[in-house]
């Protein structure tokens, strides 16, 4: 009985509200007729959209429409979908589901009865096809959640958190028809707490929300991307715009420079920032003074777009960032790149109000960037050491990175068949082949290469016992690569009292360690020295030793051009290594 009396409602209701869907099926007929066609190529239509696209269809209910947004959130705008893979994607969300329990004949009345949500479209078949039925094609009418990146992203918080109702008056500036009902729920935080995944709600203060952690787009889109409500009648694929950028990119590529361009502006910035020794060794290099600063800068540039601290003005030629470095009068350092084409910026370091550029500091932008933050979560820079030692990749340490290993300790412990030999001379190809002679002489010799793994956790063991001495044994470090903040372990090799390289200890979600790569004191220096100025211990020994008694800094990697890059060799070093340009 139940049944009857949902067909029967949901009969009057279609008749109520089904006007502007017959007239637009019967619009779709009269285009896709053969004779209205310009010409034999397959015909693309509007099978669901009317003028008014905000409006709810009451006879949708709000389960089904809040389990199609799920279903359809990250489906791509840029291209179509075909309209089967949504009922497989509702499946996936809901096992129970399908269109006759919604009092749907099928998938496709489901699909036209929320132009709201989709819009769906018929490609007809072309006449001398053998198939004769039209195939149907789905997109997000929005895309919700480069919505809410992209609106978050916007709004001027210093700290990132934004109160719900202006986040809604934000939104629905950009989107006057934007409603959460039409999502399936009942208010605005309803729809903005489901979005765990991309939304964050203070703990202490539910009204206001910000972004996750993630990657956020340097450059700002100015419009939100929606599918017009009325596509029109066309031949082949249509138009899109391209998604708005979330590529993190180096400072020198954004802002156009050549690796000497950089050196000039690191220079300058060490003109004016508190004095600090910003390089290793008795004496500056004599080609470039200040390759830790040079690091510094660059891996604190990433930092912040991963943290969406570097801002934009309101006409964007101007963008800022906090360099986290002081002058000598104490007072913060700031960056203002200056557009000077699409291509290039100008760059000048700057006090607010002090100079030409930082008076336009103070004048093109409303707040002033805040510093990068690395240790939000305080855990992150102890080891807890209850969770034991960390289970190392020794066969990445050992034999992709043999290099950063001290030679003394590769000749001591050289497997048989192997000549070590100095690779500070060896460069190119030499120095790949030199790489693979060992990684095959330790393949054939395992007493070798049981022998080194054996000694390096006997050295990684005695780091940890020092750990539960002097917490400050473990240092805090860096990769720029993933975003993560890992732990940096001293391992001391020739002497028991000096460590001649670290162990990258991260800590994964069941609360254990994983050692995942192997740096030299120079490396793990640099990725240490982004976080923080380092006071005297283990890693204060880099800075004793000259600077040839490393690989100098490779910058290929961020001024290569992209012709280049799309010929390079993928294998690179998945770990944390500031000297690699990555």
């Amino acid at each position: 009985m139940r049944s009857l009396l949902k067909s029967i409602s949901r009969f009057f209701q279609r008749l109520l509200h089904g006007g502007s869907r017959s007239s637009s099926r019967s619009a779709s007929r009269e285009l896709n007729r053969p004779d209205s066609r310009p010409d034999s190529r397959p015909t693309v239509s509007t099978v669901a959209g009317s003028a008014s696209i905000a409006a709810i269809d009451p006879a949708v209910p709000s389960a089904l429409r809040q389990l199609l947004y799920q279903a359809i959130y990250e489906l791509p705008q840029q291209k179509r979908t075909h309209a089967a893979q949504v009922g497989a994607l509702l499946r996936q969300k809901d096992r129970s589901f399908s269109y006759e329990k919604y009092n749907f004949a099928k998938l496709l009345d489901l699909l036209e009865a929320v132009p709201d949500l989709v819009a769906l479209e018929r490609v007809d078949p072309d006449p001398g096809s053998p198939s004769s039925a039209p195939v149907y094609y789905v997109r997000p009418t929005t895309d919700v959640k480069w919505l809410l990146t992209d609106t978050l992203t916007r709004y001027d918080s210093a700290d990132g958190w934004v109160h719900m109702d202006s986040l809604r008056r934000a939104i629905a500036t950009q989107i006057p028809t934007f409603s959460a009902q039409k999502y399936g729920f009942t208010d605005f935080s309803s729809f903005i707490e489901s979005r765990s995944d991309l939304i964050e709600v203070k703990a202490d203060s539910p009204s206001y929300v910000r972004l996750c952690p993630s990657t956020a787009p340097l450059r700002v889109v100015s419009k939100p991307r929606r599918v017009s409500p009325s596509i029109r009648q066309r031949s082949g694929t249509r138009p899109v715009p391209k998604p708005p950028s979330h590529t993190i990119l180096h400072l020198s590529r954004f802002a156009g420079f050549s690796p000497e361009t950089l050196h000039q502006k690191v220079s300058d910035l060490a003109a004016i920032a508190l004095r600090e020794r910003w390089y290793f060794g008795p004496e500056p290099p004599t080609d470039f003074p200040h390759p830790i600063l040079k690091s510094y800068l660059r891996y604190t540039f990433i930092r912040l777009q991963h943290e969406q601290k570097v801002l934009s003005s309101t006409s964007y030629k101007y963008r800022a960032f906090n360099t986290g470095l002081l002058d000598r009068l104490l007072r913060p350092i700031y960056a203002l790149l200056t557009q000077q084409s699409n291509q290039t910026w100008d760059l000048d370091f700057c006090i607010p109000g002090e100079g030409s550029a930082g008076k336009k500091l103070v004048a093109k932008f409303t707040r002033l960037p805040v510093a990068a933050n690395y240790l939000a979560n305080p855990e992150q820079a102890f080891y807890h050491l209850a969770a034991g030692a960390p289970e190392v990749d020794w066969r990445h340490v050992v034999q992709d990175n043999m290099e950063r290993l001290p030679s003394a300790f590769i000749e001591q412990y050289a497997p048989a068949g192997f000549t070590p030999r100095d690779t500070q001379t060896l460069i190119g190809p030499a120095f790949h082949s030199y790489k693979r002679e060992f990684a095959e002489a330790l393949d054939a010799d395992s007493i070798a290469y049981r022998n080194i793994v054996n000694r390096l956790e006997e050295a990684l063991s005695r780091t940890l016992l020092k750990t539960q001495i002097n917490y400050k044994t473990a240092v805090p470090t860096y990769y720029p690569k993933i975003n993560s903040i890992d732990l940096l372990l001293p391992i001391c090799l020739v002497d028991e009292d000096i460590a001649d390289c670290a162990i990258v200890a991260r800590r994964e979600p069941s609360g254990k360690y994983i050692g995942h790569t192997i740096l030299t004191m120079r490396q793990a220096y640099n990725n240490a020295r982004l976080i923080c100025q380092l006071d005297e211990h283990w890693l204060s020994r880099s800075m004793t030793l000259s600077q040839e008694d490393f690989d100098d800094d490779d910058d290929s990697e961020e001024f290569v051009t992209q012709d280049d890059r799309s010929t390079e060799d993928d294998s690179s070093d998945e770990g944390i290594e500031v000297t690699s340009g990555a």
